[in-house]
């Protein structure tokens, strides 16, 4: 059985000295028929995204940290939270070089906000920036369980994907995408304005949200939809010369 093999971006505990990523990325990955590698961030990895990528046929840019405000031509400002930088050079390098490729990426939570800026787009550094009346977006409730609406916009790739124009998610964000990056369209918004999904509809398959559908995927294979969708892109980009 010809199985895509997708590369999943990782976290960094400095107190333990420890990459981290959580099962959930694995287990719906695999679930929706691929095989998932873990990709750590170091000096190293940064000058070879392309040898990176020439071994894999998909790219999740997994959830995390703030991502620092100078990619998007800012200073910090005093709601922002912790930086790695070294992963934040790197997830640029290799966003960008998958892009060129068209390879499929997937973008979940910080990864759509490192979608958005390798792109072009930029950031709210908190979601109060952007309105004085805001959802919760860091819920206090368990990962599986969602707690606001989403509601998606007319002939989104994404809501033909999950087959519905509004659906409930989670949500552990305090940053929100700005500015949309040139190419891509948003296709998902809260009812407070939050963007919550962009894509690139010329793309192979190129989307980010900004709730964790893999923790959703846990409890309902509802979400599984999202990553059989992204798998399949990758089987293509296998099959490609």
């Amino acid at each position: 059985m010809n199985l895509p093999i997708v590369a999943i971006t990782m976290g960094f505990r400095p107190s333990e000295s420890a990459y981290r990523i959580s099962e959930a990325y694995v287990a719906a990955l695999e679930n929706a028929g691929a095989i998932a590698v873990a990709l750590p961030h170091s000096e190293l990895q940064i000058s070879n995204p392309k040898r990176i990528l020439d071994s894999v046929q998909g790219l999740v840019l997994a959830g995390g940290s703030d991502l620092d405000p100078i990619h998007y031509h800012e200073e910090p400002r005093v709601k922002h939270k912790t930086i790695d930088p070294i992963r934040d050079t790197f997830e640029m390098a290799i966003c960008r070089e998958a892009m060129s490729r068209d390879m499929p990426i997937l973008g979940i939570c910080r990864g759509i906000q490192v979608l958005n800026v390798a792109a072009g787009g930029t950031l709210h550094q908190d979601v109060t920036e952007q309105s004085r009346e805001v959802l919760v977006h860091e819920q206090d409730a368990p990962r599986w369980h969602p707690t606001h609406d989403v509601v998606f916009a007319h002939e989104s790739v994404l809501g033909e994907i999950l087959g519905c124009r509004k659906c409930r998610v989670n949500s552990f964000h305090h940053q929100t995408i700005r500015d949309i990056a040139p190419g891509f369209v948003e296709c998902a918004k809260a009812s407070d304005g939050t963007v919550e999904a962009i894509e690139n509809p010329h793309a192979r398959f190129m989307v980010g949200v900004q709730w964790h559908p893999e923790n959703l995927a846990q409890r309902s294979a509802f979400w599984l939809r999202l990553f059989k969708r992204f798998v399949a892109a990758c089987l293509q980009e296998s099959a490609s010369p």
